[in-house]
């Protein structure tokens, strides 16, 4: 699906308010945002601070800790692969990461786990 220019400057403008206003309201202090489409980036915006008592502010190449979220995202990709066929759960983890050892008395780490 292609977005035109019109509807994607709408949009933009839409989440730009939403910020806004977020923020305003004690939301975080600062944001990267990219959207994208399958095939490549349509827009990149940034709001607010990286460090809001130095006054730094956030630009497109600023890291931020996702903290716990990335776990979220990795059990749908791994049960993604499960519904695929591509994984299993009660498989040991060495099956797929053979480097991946630690030494333990217990039975082997599996996806499960």
């Amino acid at each position: 699906m292609t977005v035109s220019s019109s509807d994607l400057e709408v949009a933009l403008e839409r989440v730009d308010a939403f910020i806004a206003e977020e923020m305003a309201s004690e939301g975080p202090p600062g944001i990267a945002l990219a959207i994208t489409d399958p095939e490549r980036t349509l827009a990149v915006r940034t709001y607010g601070y990286a460090n809001l008592d130095a006054k730094i502010p956030v630009d497109s190449s600023h890291l931020f800790q996702t903290g716990s979220t990335g776990k979220s995202f990795a059990a749908v990709m791994v049960m993604e692969e499960v519904e695929r066929g591509r994984l299993r759960l009660d498989a040991p983890v060495t099956d797929y990461l053979p480097w991946f050892a630690v030494p333990s008395n217990e039975s082997e780490i599996t996806l499960l786990h």
